[in-house]
């Protein structure tokens, strides 16, 4: 991918993000209040996300530990025949 069209993806992408940011700014008073347990949702939010990690990590140790590694982005290994000079 060209750094042009890495550039022009970039834009377009910054263009879409702001979109909403753009019509929130026209509306006044829109925004919703904040509810009584957000903090309650967002602790058990941030504590299911470390408990996913959490889960990776232990799997990843595991297999790292066991050797239980899958090449399936390597190469496969050139075969060495008589055949070829």
């Amino acid at each position: 991918m060209s750094k042009l069209s890495r550039f022009a993806a970039l834009m377009i992408g910054l263009m879409a993000a702001s979109t909403p940011v753009s019509a929130l700014a026209k509306g006044e008073g829109r925004a919703l209040e904040t509810a009584d347990d957000m903090w309650r949702v967002a602790l058990f939010t941030l504590a299911g996300v470390g408990g996913l990690l959490l889960v990776t990590a232990i799997g990843y140790l595991y297999r790292h530990e066991r050797g239980l590694a899958w090449g399936f982005q390597k190469p496969d290994a050139p075969e060495h025949d008589e055949e070829h000079d």
